[in-house]
């Protein structure tokens, strides 16, 4: 996170308010995870204000990734530019 979305957050939004959307999957709600939170992303919102495989506010997993899920399910890649090539 911190080598990553750290960097690509400040440039773009430099002063101007942005919504950090995550799913809360397990490792989303890693001590770790919530200090930086804290630290870079006050006022985010916690894992009791964000409802649970809502469709509405995470389309991403319950389109695209579908899709795309559908596309790989029963093959196995021995690369990853294999598992690309079929996406």
């Amino acid at each position: 996170m911190m080598d990553n979305l750290l960097p690509w957050a400040s440039q773009p939004f430099v002063g101007r308010p942005f919504i950090l959307q995550k799913d809360w999957a397990p490792f989303h709600g890693a001590k770790a995870t919530k200090v930086v939170l804290d630290t870079h992303f006050p006022g985010y919102l916690g894992k009791d204000l964000w409802p649970t495989r809502s469709p509405d506010l995470n389309p991403m997993d319950f389109s695209v990734l579908g899709l795309l899920e559908s596309k790989i399910s029963g093959s196995s890649y021995n690369s990853v530019d294999a598992l690309k090539a079929a996406l």
